[in-house]
Parts: structure tokens; sequence; C-alpha cells
């Protein structure tokens, strides 16, 4: 069987593609001869990587997976659609991101260099009954899939205080400030932040949240097995009012459900797909601090309802498993 390349970024970061990328060659290193392309290290200057960039790209044999990034994506779909249209149709596109859809849409030329793929994969229905819309018939669905757990996941009771938790890059279009404004007024309920701060917000996040003894910052968490699902499980709810339109499918979501940890997220991008409203978690009606404060509030009041969440969460995260998915993807690269 000829080798399949798969072209993206793998060096470790906090960056979702990233994590992505890593998991999913993980998973296929299992079933087939597959070998990466670390895009991070051509972009630190190695040569090496560049000629094996070319090579693959011009090869004659074998098929790719494109993980990368909006422009690099975009490039790579064009080179290939007018120079190795052979190899292209044996290949597939993972994208990641929730602006793929809106972009395509509005581009017809890009609209043609993607049909190019054998397979488009994309994270929700959504986004996938948008591009059909437009014509488009190699749209498939993997979702940003995690692991099963090999510990067993227990759905907690509120032990005491309310526990809140933000697990996402720290900075203000994540609602990382809406969440320390509702803070403020909730006094009673224990807030943690994991994540890396933004240079730009640094200073005043950890000002802000010094203020706040009812506010912590853990740090960067350093995921190893099923470490990151017990962490979260130790919370009661996870906060995610984001306010970024071009958000796909946050792994912080997919990790709660999994963990069997409910979330509060704002009605942006996909995460009233991925959110059910009153089922294993809540969307808030409207993305402010005055809303996020009453919603944390319900959930703090009413413990039945608190656990019905949890197990919502729970059942909700077993569609996000990988042996769910990964038999459409090998059949798509045979």
């Amino acid at each position: 069987m000829s080798k399949t390349v798969y072209i993206g970024r793998f060096t470790p970061t906090t960056g979702g593609v990233t994590a992505k990328n890593s998991a999913i060659f993980s998973e296929l290193s299992k079933h087939i001869k597959i070998k990466k392309l670390d895009l991070t290290l051509l972009k630190k200057g190695k040569i090496s990587m560049l000629f094996s960039l070319l090579n693959a790209l011009c090869t004659r044999r074998g098929s790719l997976i494109i993980g990368t990034t909006a422009k690099p994506r975009r490039f790579l779909s064009k080179f290939l659609y007018y120079f190795n249209r052979k190899v292209m149709n044996r290949s597939v596109l993972m994208v990641m991101g929730g602006a793929f859809g809106d972009i395509v849409s509005k581009d017809k030329a890009y609209q043609k260099w993607v049909s190019g793929y054998k397979a488009v994969f994309v994270e929700t229905e959504r986004m996938k009954n948008q591009l059909e819309a437009i014509g488009l018939t190699n749209i498939r669905i993997f979702e940003n899939c995690r692991r099963k757990p090999e510990t067993k996941i227990e759905v907690n009771s509120r032990d005491g205080r309310l526990k809140c938790v933000c697990f996402s890059m720290i900075y203000p279009e994540k609602g990382i400030d809406t969440v320390l404004q509702a803070a403020k007024e909730l006094t009673d309920i224990t807030f943690d932040f994991w994540g890396p701060i933004d240079s730009a917000y640094e200073e005043e996040f950890l000002s802000c949240a010094a203020k706040l003894p009812n506010c912590h910052y853990r740090g960067v968490f350093k995921v190893q097995g099923d470490n990151v699902y017990n962490m979260l499980n130790g919370y009661d709810l996870l906060l995610f009012p984001t306010r970024m339109e071009g958000e796909g499918v946050p792994g912080t979501l997919i990790e709660a459900k999994i963990a069997a940890l409910p979330s509060i997220v704002s009605d942006v991008a996909h995460n009233s797909v991925l959110v059910q409203d009153g089922i294993n978690g809540i969307v808030l009606k409207e993305n402010t601090v005055e809303c996020l404060i009453d919603t944390i509030k319900i959930a703090e009041k009413n413990d039945e309802f608190l656990t019905k969440l949890k197990c919502g969460a729970k059942e909700s995260g077993k569609k996000y498993y990988f042996e769910k998915h990964i038999d459409e993807l090998l059949s798509s690269l045979k």
C-alpha cells in the first residue's frame, strides 16, 4: 500500500489545530502506513522540510491529508488542483475552524479547488449542509474527536461551593473578561482559569484575577493520558462565553462533555449545535455579564438540574470518540 503523507502542524503547542492533527495522526498510525510533514518546522526555516513538502505535493503515488490553517489550506488546494490533480483525487482535506463554510461559499474559485479532493471533512452538520448547498458533493463529517478514556468517568454531585472553570486560551475575545466581571458579583462561587495567557492581556488579566479572592489562575494544563478528564470532572460548570465568530468545534467543549462537565456557552458560531440548551449545558440568551450571572445562579440553586446537565454532558460526549469516526476517514484514503 502506498504511503499517506499528513501535512499540517504537529509541534507541541496549545493550539487546537496542532492537537487535532497529532491525535488523528496517532490514531491513523495504528491502521495505515503514514508519514507526517510538520509545517511548523518549515516556518522555522528548516530547508529540508521545504524539499520534503515539494516532494509530497509533486509525487504521483500515495495520498495526502491536508490539515492546515486557512492560508496554507487555500494555497495547497489551489496548487494540487492545477498541478497534481491525480493525487488530489485520492486525498482528503481536514477542515479545522468554523469560518471555512462562509469563506468557500463566497469564493467560486475555492469551490472548484476543494471539489478536487476525494473527501473534505468538516466538524459539524451545519457546515456540511452549507457546503452541499453550493453544490459540493465530497463533504463528510469528522467530529473534533478524542480518545475514549481508559478510566471510568463518574457524574459527581456538587460538593460545597459551586466550582466553575475556564479552560482555553486566555484573552478577552474568549469571554474571559465577561467571566471576571461575573465573578465580582458571585463571591460565593469559585472560578478557576486554565490556559496560556495572550501576552497583550496578561498584565490586565493577572491584576484583575488577583483582586478577586474567588478567582485563581492555575497555569497551562499539561495533558497526559486521561488526566484532563479527571481534572475537568472536579468542576461543576465550564464557562465559554466566547465572542469569536470563527470558532469551529472548540476542543474544550468536547473534553468537558467526556468529563461529564456541562458548559455554559454563548450563542456564537457552532456552540448551540454542540451544546443542547437545558440537556447537556446552557446556551446564553445574551452574551452579557448579567445573563451569565443569572445563568450560573440557576445552576447553583438547583442541584437536581445541575446533575441532569452533567449526565447529559457525559452521554453526549460518547459521539466524539475516535472509534466512531475513524473508519470513514480510512475508507477515504483507500
